[in-house]
């Protein structure tokens, strides 16, 4: 390399060394206090409480939910989002419904005194007065995110009830409604006369837990598409662990008429005008046959 080319090398460094801004970082650095979290907001919510209070190490790092690892994590998996456990009516629609503490199923989890439930967080000391209405106070402002913003309400187009399907079971709960006239498998099933059996409907509804659904009823009819005159059952609410909100019907069998098909449907509202029969006359003629049975 010439001497030249040595003076070019050095000149551009040297250039670039000269024109280099100052570090605008590097003085008057104002001390930041100590602590300015809003002990209210998810950030201070997060701090005192769901990253340090759980007594199992681990508990909720992500591998079991609510996910408490950070911030972020702990809004995205709180906030109107769905519990995987539940009461025993399944009356909790999300783990914080903003503005509605009452809603909240983490504010049940953190204030109940259901023992076989338990309060959160459990193998510890309960969260003290002033922690709890931090969480309430949250919620009740509309949990804000980390950016201090309330989160807007859901836009719920509440959609009426819907009837999933159903079992029919003995009492020794072997199913019954797998045996169809003629091995069709949308024809009515067939039931011994006398034997007592049970209905369970399997329901869903996207805004009202199902153990709140109301005027719930069974009705048969000997008609196809005339039950004025069905008799009616109302059924039961039952929880099974594993498998979910359930509402049955049990049915004695010897009052009912020997070889004739008996239809029948399911009824029942959400509380918000949404009522349903299922199924109903519009339907095609296959669901109402499925939703039947003979006795013989």
């Amino acid at each position: 390399m010439n001497k030249y080319a040595i003076i070019l090398i050095l000149f551009f460094a040297w250039s670039c060394k000269k024109n280099e801004p100052d570090n605008p970082f590097t003085n008057n650095v104002v001390p930041v206090p100590a602590d300015t979290i809003n002990p209210a907001s998810i950030a201070g919510l997060h701090k005192n409480i769901f990253a340090v209070r759980c007594a199992v190490p681990g508990c909720h790092d992500g591998s079991f939910e609510p996910d408490f690892r950070t911030v972020q994590s702990t809004y995205s998996t709180l906030v109107y989002h769905k519990p995987i456990k539940n009461d025993s009516a399944n009356s909790f629609l999300y783990r914080i419904t903003p503005y509605q503490v009452n809603k909240s199923w983490l504010y049940e989890r953190v204030t109940t005194n259901d023992a076989v439930l338990g309060r959160m967080p459990l193998y510890s000391s309960k969260l003290s007065d002033i922690d709890l209405k931090n969480i309430e106070n949250w919620i009740n402002n509309g949990a804000p995110d980390i950016n201090n913003q309330p989160t807007p309400p859901l836009i719920i187009i509440n959609n009426p009830p819907q009837v999933k399907g159903y079992v029919a079971i003995d009492s020794n709960n072997v199913r019954l409604d797998t045996v169809r006239l003629n091995n069709i498998s949308y024809n009515p099933f067939l039931i011994p006369h006398g034997l007592k059996f049970t209905l369970v409907f399997l329901l869903e509804d996207d805004s009202t837990a199902i153990g709140n659904l109301q005027q719930n009823m069974v009705k048969i009819s000997s008609v196809k598409d005339d039950f004025s005159s069905a008799i009616a059952i109302a059924p039961q609410f039952i929880n099974v662990p594993n498998i979910g909100s359930l509402w049955y019907v049990e049915i004695n069998t010897q009052t009912l008429p020997v070889n004739t098909t008996l239809y029948f449907r399911y009824y029942c509202n959400d509380g918000s005008g949404n009522a349903i029969e299922y199924p109903h006359n519009q339907i095609v003629d296959y669901y109402k046959t499925l939703y039947a049975f003979i006795l013989q």
